[in-house]
């Protein structure tokens, strides 16, 4: 995927349209014409993807993310695009750093489900619940070059249970 097909793309993708325009040049991952065919298939493959993408390249964890993803963001969108993941997720990477560390260095893919991770919104801090794939990006050369991560934020329905199982209990008493 290169800059033609982000154009294309860009047409009808918020998120593409900011990759296209983004400065490459100034991150750790250089400029799009540089990058290696493994970060271009598996942008493509988050921007196909319509559940909330994540691929976070490179020692860095530079984050590229799809347009589903924007909502997770919440108020870190537009900036966290091209942000090492370790700085945009700083409140939840004592939870988070340790799967991405894992997966990068063993290149064994991690689900997790009912992952409850506290993020600070608008200066409050919130228990926000996810089901999380992570899953390495490998290059050519078999080493690991980063990591493929989709997520599903279940909250709602994690409290709608909860509720739920409250008042079955309050009915047995």
């Amino acid at each position: 995927m290169g800059a033609s097909e982000f154009q294309a793309l860009a047409k009808k993708s918020q998120a593409a349209r900011l990759v296209l325009d983004f400065d490459w040049s100034s991150s750790p991952l250089g400029s799009m014409a540089t990058w290696p065919p493994e970060l271009m298939a598996a942008v493509r493959l988050a921007f196909q993807n319509k559940a909330p993408t994540l691929v976070a390249w490179g020692s860095e964890l530079t984050q590229i993310y799809n347009d589903a993803f924007i909502p997770v963001l919440r108020e870190r969108h537009p900036a966290s695009l091209g942000q090492s993941v370790r700085v945009c997720w700083s409140d939840s990477w004592p939870v988070v750093g340790p799967i991405f560390h894992s997966v990068m260095e063993t290149g064994l893919a991690t689900c997790l489900t009912d992952m409850p991770i506290k993020l600070n919104t608008l200066d409050i801090a919130e228990i926000r619940v996810f089901d999380v794939n992570y899953t390495a990006i490998t290059l050519e050369n078999g080493r690991i070059g980063g990591v493929l991560s989709t997520c599903i934020e279940i909250t709602d329905r994690h409290l709608l249970q909860k509720l739920v199982r409250g008042e079955h209990d309050n009915r047995s008493s």
